[in-house]
This record gives structure tokens, sequence and C-alpha cells, in this order.
């Protein structure tokens, strides 16, 4: 995935923590025999079942692996389609010929700006000026 796409995988794993966390609280809460004013501000969570949210905590943990895999098969999907395409259009070639491109481009450059081309250069431009001359 590149930076502008969402982080599906991430979003959900953070939710899915949040919603455990929160749930393993009540738990707690529950266990502890805490309330709302007992605890400053947490709610009161009488009538709740602890099987009940163990239950919904595994049921999201579960949903959570699943869409990790599913995540992870779109991912390998999403890179193998890259990689047919990338194939088909000749990428790769097209890659080596700009690095081909560039090198010889470096290489002409330096080749232009060293002392023995510059001399080369002068004489010419010498020559052909007393050419002209005459």
């Amino acid at each position: 995935m590149n930076g502008q796409q969402i982080d599906i995988g991430g979003t959900l794993e953070h939710v899915c923590h949040a919603a455990v966390a929160t749930l393993q609280l009540l738990l707690i809460e529950r266990r502890d025999g805490l309330t709302h004013a007992e605890h400053g501000g947490i709610r009161d969570v009488e009538g709740v079942d602890p099987t009940v949210l163990r239950s919904a905590i595994q049921s999201c943990q579960t949903s959570l692996a699943e869409l990790k895999r599913q995540v992870l098969v779109l991912e390998d999907k999403q890179r193998a389609l890259v990689a047919e395409t990338q194939g088909r259009l000749g990428l790769g070639e097209r890659e080596a010929e700009i690095l081909a491109l560039q090198k010889s481009k470096t290489k002409f450059i330096g080749d232009f700006d060293s002392e023995l081309s510059q001399a080369t250069r002068r004489e010419e431009h010498r020559r052909q000026w007393m050419a002209g001359q005459r």
C-alpha cells in the first residue's frame, strides 16, 4: 500500500483493541463490584453478564483476525496485479533504457568537461578562426 491509501488493517485493529479494552474494563468493574460513583466516571455495570462480554471480546478478536487475513490476501493480489501489469507494459525494459540513457548522459557530460575535450575544442576554435582570417 502506498502512503495515500487507508491502512485498513491498522484501523480495524485500533477499533477492535478499543472495543476489547472497553469490554475488559467492564469485566474488571463487574468482578471488582465497582460502580460509576465509586470509580469516578466509569459506567455502572449492573446487569452486565461477564459471559456475554467474554463472548463479545472473542467475537471481536475473531473478526479482527479474519479481516487481517483478508487484507493480506488483497495486498498479495494487488502486488501480483502490479507486477503482471508492469511486465505486460514492459516497464522493466523501459527502466533499463532510462538507466542506460542516464549513464550515457553522465558519461557525455564528464567527457565534455574533461581537460582534454576543452583543449581540443579550443584548438578547433583557433583553427577555424585562423582559417577565416585568410
